[in-house]
């Protein structure tokens, strides 16, 4: 393929499976998911992120946001298959979360992907590639377990 357009819709038929036509404004965006590709300013560079919004079991929305600088079809869905991936893990650690009485923000203020969970005073944060940040360190390192075991369990 030619144009950055076509090689996003076929990365995104790739992954999806879903037919789409190359876009004209270089976005596509569905349901799932929202892949764009943008110049970078002052270069002849690109830059393609994908977006995967999901919802955890409590019907929260949440999203998983990957980039790359390539814009070949492989890169595009590689990148897609990322934010795919982490998508699923930051929703099923946020149904463990709030399995554990944690109440949660499906998003981390600033950020692209990640959520905030809450309870008793402390606030931990779990950003889309899995770091956990929290000041308390035994809730740190709870959630840190939850993120481990989360990605043990998937494919």
């Amino acid at each position: 393929m030619s144009t950055v357009a076509g090689r996003m819709a076929a990365a995104f038929q790739k992954v999806t499976r879903l037919p789409v036509n190359p876009p004209d404004d270089w976005k596509i965006d569905t349901a799932g998911f929202i892949v764009t590709t943008s110049r970078k300013p002052s270069t002849r560079r690109h830059l393609f992120k994908a977006e995967r919004l999901i919802s955890d079991n409590s019907g929260r929305v949440m999203a998983a946001v990957a980039h790359t600088e390539d814009t070949s079809v492989s890169a595009m869905v590689a990148a897609m298959r990322k934010a795919d991936r982490d998508a699923v893990i930051l929703a099923t650690v946020s149904d463990h979360l709030t399995g554990d009485g944690w109440e949660i923000d499906p998003m981390i203020p600033g950020t692209d992907s990640g959520i905030t969970a809450y309870r008793a005073g402390i606030a931990i944060m779990i950003y889309g590639d899995g770091k956990v940040v929290c000041s308390d360190l035994t809730a740190a390192i709870y959630a840190e377990s939850v993120v481990k075991v989360v990605n043990e369990e998937m494919p």
